[in-house]
């Protein structure tokens, strides 16, 4: 291993985060009909479903060719083509779940008592054994129909029939909101003891044809929704309905589509709410940003009072960001801090403010584990904010921090005066650079990543490179190329 040392003179260098793609999120539609739809959404939905037994073709094979996505094979009711799963199966190694009958509980749906599902339920079971895939139980939602209104008593007669080992998740439905989903899906996991899928969600009050719900409306569920998904453990996989749909701000619609155009071979790109749906983080609480990297703003454990939407800062990784800060809003981010040292929180913002919107007050804050706030970590400061939406720029906070990981936040202090801010950009960097890294000829050294992330403390100076991979890193206060 060779190792080549350059003089330290410089701040770390600043990159752009990586984020992570969720096998939990998918998108169930029966519409899709060119690659270019699946390509938009792949980059964060991991699985998709049709109701169907087998993937579509689409035009010139491009869905059922499309490898960027699972498929996820359904029997919607007791007629299903056996064979046509088998083969799918086959073809298709990473096919690993059977999704059960679709609202049986509904006449307009599956429409299957209890005992007519159960007695349909030992040849999908028997299915799935076979090809070795995991079962998903029939997926049910508050039904018009009696006497099935409720979901649990149909399901709770199907598993006195059935047995709790006849299925290995539950399933369920909501178009409710964020409330209605949290409710039903708890509901399922307590009661039936099994991890759950959420196969259809989106917000859809009454169910209703001419019920209109905005785009911002639509958004506003959709993150608050998600965010719970992904952080609950009990929660498998769900899935959006559906991609293709009214997206813009149609008057009698809930607006939840995805894409655009809606229909037809065009090349296909994101709706706002797709933005949203597809560039959303994994939310994954065990995530600590290092310093020296910018990282879109949306990437964070908690906020409040703080809304999402499409963004257009080309620095940014994606294309979304904070696209309202309003009164008392926050918004808590998690660092791992080399060194005690200076640190400033570096913010890519934009937005209207005076005379149209108001120029934040903001302060940051430790943040316990908890979520409970802790000391102010800066002087509350107002800035002047660019005066349109798209045009970008620089915030800084100074502050002290100690070494480890840890949780800070940003909050705006006037209660009363919402301002204009959009925050697209994050970013924590030790504000002396490297020099403030001792640079002494001692026998041990501490060995930094790039980003700054500390890697190992007081290691023997002639062996502090052994055991590290290619690449470049800060070793007693120089940086080193290990090659």
């Amino acid at each position: 291993m060779k190792n080549t040392i350059i003089a330290a003179s410089m701040l770390i260098l600043l990159a752009t985060g990586a984020q992570a793609k969720s096998y939990k999120r998918g998108v169930s539609e029966n519409q899709f009909s060119i690659g270019a739809q699946l390509s938009a959404l792949e980059p964060g939905v991991s699985w998709y479903y049709t109701w169907g037994n087998t993937a579509p073709k689409g035009y010139q094979n491009q869905i059922i060719d499309f490898e960027g996505m699972d498929f996820v094979p359904m029997c919607w009711n007791g007629n299903y083509n056996a064979d046509g799963i088998r083969e799918y199966a086959r073809n298709h190694p990473q096919c690993k779940y059977l999704l059960g009958f679709n609202e049986p509980n509904f006449k307009a749906q599956a429409n299957m008592t209890p005992a007519d599902a159960a007695e349909k339920w030992k040849a999908v079971k028997a299915l799935a054994d076979e090809l070795d895939l995991q079962l998903v139980a029939p997926a049910l939602n508050y039904s018009p129909d009696a006497p099935y209104n409720d979901p649990t008593k149909w399901m709770d007669e199907f598993v006195a029939l059935v047995g709790e080992d006849a299925f290995d998740f539950t399933a369920v439905h909501n178009y409710g909101g964020f409330g209605g989903l949290k409710n039903l899906a708890t509901t399922f996991h307590e009661r039936y003891g099994k991890p759950v899928w959420v196969t259809e969600f989106c917000y859809w009050p009454g169910e209703q044809n001419g019920v209109t719900v905005t785009p911002a409306a639509q958004i506003a569920s959709m993150v608050e929704s998600v965010e719970w998904l992904e952080q609950t453990p009990f929660i498998y996989r769900y899935a959006w309905f559906k991609p293709i749909g009214a997206s813009t701000q149609a008057s009698n619609s809930p607006n939840y589509g995805l894409l655009m155009p809606q229909q037809g071979l065009e090349e296909s790109f994101l709706s706002e709410q797709g933005k949203v749906y597809v560039h959303l983080p994994d939310f994954d609480a065990g995530r600590y940003h290092a310093t020296g990297i910018r990282f879109e703003a949306t990437d964070y454990v908690a906020r409040s009072y703080a809304s999402l939407g499409a963004g257009s800062n080309a620095d940014c990784p994606v294309p979304i960001e904070i696209s309202q800060f309003t009164s008392g809003a926050t918004v808590d981010w998690q660092f791992d801090v080399p060194a005690e040292g200076n640190y400033t929180l570096t913010l890519q913002v934009s937005g209207e403010g005076d005379p149209v919107r108001f120029d934040p007050t903001l302060a940051v804050y430790s943040v316990a584990d908890d979520g409970t706030q802790g000391s102010c970590l800066t002087e509350t400061q107002t800035y002047k904010l660019s005066g349109k939406n798209d045009t970008y720029t620089t915030l800084g906070f100074p502050m002290t921090l100690t070494a480890g990981r840890q949780r800070i936040r940003l909050r705006d202090m006037d209660p009363y005066r919402p301002s204009g801010i959009r925050i697209s950009t994050v970013s924590l960097t030790n504000s002396t650079g490297i020099e403030g890294i001792s640079t002494d000829d001692s026998a041990t050294v501490d060995v930094y990543s790039i980003e700054g992330t500390c890697l190992r403390r007081a290691a023997d100076r002639d062996n502090a490179t052994q055991g590290l991979a290619k690449g470049l890193y800060i070793i007693g206060g120089k940086k080193v190329i290990v090659k």
